[in-house]
């Protein structure tokens, strides 16, 4: 933004001022977000935390276990994959 206030002939004092502004009223509306966020969090935490972390948990242990019996044949396709686009030339080295 400073670019564009040199650019357009800003005079410096309104520049200083409406920058100043500008950073105050972000880090207030941060701050801000970030309170009510915090609260909102504690207010929610308890059954339904239990239960978002068990599916969250229940989600990577079966995401886990299919890598785990799909390793091998996932691995074989990766490998046919790459010598596919590498090339004939590729392929044979």
């Amino acid at each position: 933004m400073a670019l564009l206030a040199g650019a357009n002939h800003m005079p410096w004092k309104s520049f200083l001022f409406f920058n100043a502004l500008g950073g105050v009223v972000w880090a207030g509306g941060y701050s801000l977000a970030t309170y009510f966020l915090g609260k909102e969090i504690l207010r929610l935490s308890g059954p339904l935390a239990i239960g978002i972390g068990s599916l969250v948990a229940l989600f990577l242990g079966v995401c886990l276990y299919f890598l785990k019996k799909n390793e091998k044949r996932l691995t074989d396709e990766a490998l046919k994959e790459a010598k596919a686009e590498a090339g004939p030339e590729k392929a044979e080295a």
